[in-house]
């Protein structure tokens, strides 16, 4: 793991340097896509999001640069945890004052191909979390998984100890009294938590 994440050089091409304050990972680039399209519906023009992943298609892997740039930086980065440990190590983006780390379906990191050289996904997410570790600023961290894998739970003692708070979804709702809820309206009916579905939700902030 690499301590040095949340401080990176800048940008050696002169492009404009992101310091979002929240970051959210996920498996793929239809992950990255759909989740990307539902914080932008939630948070409107004035939040500058940028998505990024790796594309396997031959497509111009340059332009999630170029939105950076375009957007003058950026406070929200959706990305696959290769693609952003790449950003960090280009100088594209600085993990210091991310405040707000999410791992959407972090279970998945485990059977995820995007492996890049000798690091899987899970390996990434470590070294991001690691970095977000070392800095100074307050963060809450939060796992989302349908299971929970002893590798998984390994981070969670690691990084998000003491734990704060352990949401299961199931059949039935169960919210803590501490816990306050922000509800938002969903475009469609599709994008609710199925009942049949069932998932774990660890924060600590």
């Amino acid at each position: 793991m690499s301590s040095e994440l949340g401080a990176a050089p800048p940008s050696s091409s002169g492009d404009a340097v992101a310091h979002p304050i929240v970051v959210v990972l996920c498996t793929t680039r239809q992950a990255v896509l759909q989740t990307a399209a539902m914080y932008s519906s939630l948070a409107g023009e004035g939040v500058r999001l940028v998505a990024a992943y790796r594309l396997t298609d031959g497509g111009d892997e340059d332009d999630y640069r170029c939105v950076i740039s375009r957007k003058n930086c950026c406070d929200v980065v959706v990305a696959t945890p290769a693609c952003l440990m790449l950003l960090v190590r280009e100088g594209h983006v600085v993990l210091d004052r991310v405040h707000v780390l999410a791992a959407d379906t972090a279970s998945d990191f485990l059977a995820a191909d995007c492996a890049q050289g000798d690091h899987s996904a899970l390996q990434h997410t470590e070294d991001i979390m690691h970095a977000l570790k070392e800095n100074s600023v307050p963060h809450q961290f939060s796992l989302w998984c349908a299971e929970i894998e002893p590798s998984i739970e390994a981070l969670v003692r690691k990084y998000m100890s003491p734990l704060t708070l352990t949401v299961m979804v199931t059949r039935e709702e169960h919210t803590s009294e501490n816990v306050r809820q922000i509800l938002y309206p969903l475009p469609r009916c599709d994008d609710r938590i199925k009942p049949s579905c069932s998932c774990t939700i660890s924060v600590s902030s």
